[in-house]
């Protein structure tokens, strides 16, 4: 007796996207094959389940999968990404191991300070946060049908602005817009756009400097850069030349940074010697250490604000060049905004004309 089987009964189907139930993610071997080798010291991630997992091979990843590789990803850190989400190291591990088996290849590599991404996982990033993202448009088309937008925005900025403008939304937000979570990524102005570029982030707020020998500041938008000290019995100028710096022990923002950027270049060019006595990240850490042993470098549209907790506060502008700033607003170009990115969006901006603080938007 023979068994005839119907043709094409083990022609395997095309894959596809099935967001109501598993998702099913497939990285092409040819276009996304994993390195063999790091190339840059690291070694591949091996959690305790690393071996081929039956049920990720056969059913492929869920959205779940999706979300904690991309957190970790974000956080750069297993067990970072475990306290964030309230989700067991171990179940972490065992999904990065599940996608790792069902894309036949490895996706993170670790290193002293946690892991960090192979190329396979650069590649698979990309199109993870695009997946990720049209599920999220998806929910929140669906809850705008209603008119009221909701669903969670990331919003990515430098430090100074964090703590000007990003209490007062959340404020509002709770007040106005319960439905929307803000989630709040701090970092310098090259990590902003970055996460933006990526989709790691909707939103990003950051600096832009450069040098004008003519204050363009009013006509160009822009704030000027001042040296400011919380205190001096020194009668000062109310502006003074860029090469006068040399004669200032100065506290200035630490590598990476648009400004010291802008700073050091404009003294390579001069050939001048600044005399640096401390390098701090935020700017409150800098005015505190200028407070007893140099000075520090202001926008001018921030002055008004740092004033009503200061007194005796002096500062001089920067001329020749002027040192101009100008915040960017930018949003994410990869994919259409959701409602509530949009809010949130057009809220920040309205804050900044608010306190008069001149942007652009890109």
């Amino acid at each position: 007796m023979s068994l005839a089987w119907p043709a094409g009964a083990f022609r395997r189907k095309r894959r596809s996207i099935n967001i109501c139930g598993r998702l099913d993610v497939s990285l092409r071997r040819g276009s996304l094959a994993p390195p063999r080798s790091s190339g840059r010291g690291g070694r591949a991630c091996r959690t305790p389940c690393a071996g081929k997992s039956r049920e990720a091979s056969m059913s492929g990843p869920s959205l779940q999968h999706l979300r904690i590789f991309a957190e970790v990803a974000r956080h750069g850190s297993f067990s970072r990404t475990s306290v964030v989400l309230g989700i067991a190291q171990p179940t972490i591990s065992r999904q990065i191991s599940e996608l790792e088996s069902h894309w036949q290849g490895t996706l993170f590599y670790r290193t002293g300070r946690g892991v960090e991404l192979s190329e396979l996982g650069h590649k698979a990033l990309a199109r993870t946060m695009a997946i990720l993202r049209e599920v999220d448009h998806l929910t929140d088309d669906m809850r705008s049908e209603q008119g009221i937008p909701s669903g969670e925005v990331t919003v990515a900025a430098v430090p100074s602005l964090v703590s000007v403008l990003l209490p007062a939304l959340v404020k509002d937000l709770r007040a106005e817009r319960p439905g929307i979570g803000i989630r709040i990524l701090e970092g310098f102005s090259e990590q902003v756009i970055r996460w933006v570029s990526e989709g790691t982030a909707e939103i990003g707020l950051y600096a832009r400097y450069f040098e004008d020998f003519t204050d363009t500041s009013a006509s160009a938008g822009s704030s000027r850069i001042l040296l400011v000290t919380p205190g001096s019995d020194t009668e000062l100028p109310d502006e003074i030349p860029f090469t006068a710096l040399e004669g200032f022990e100065l506290v200035l923002p630490m590598q990476p940074n648009a400004l010291r950027h802008c700073i050091d270049v404009i003294a390579r060019q001069r050939n001048l010697r600044l005399n640096i006595v401390a390098e701090a990240v935020s700017f409150m850490a800098q005015k505190e250490i200028a407070a007893h042993c140099g000075y520090s470098f202001l926008a001018e549209k921030s002055l008004p604000t740092l004033k009503q907790v200061e007194t005796g506060f002096r500062s001089m502008v920067i001329r020749d060049p002027y040192l101009l700033r100008k915040i960017v607003l930018s949003t994410s170009r990869g994919t259409p905004l959701t409602h509530a990115a949009r809010e949130v969006a057009d809220r920040l901006g309205q804050q900044l004309r608010n306190r008069q603080l001149d942007f652009e938007q890109s």
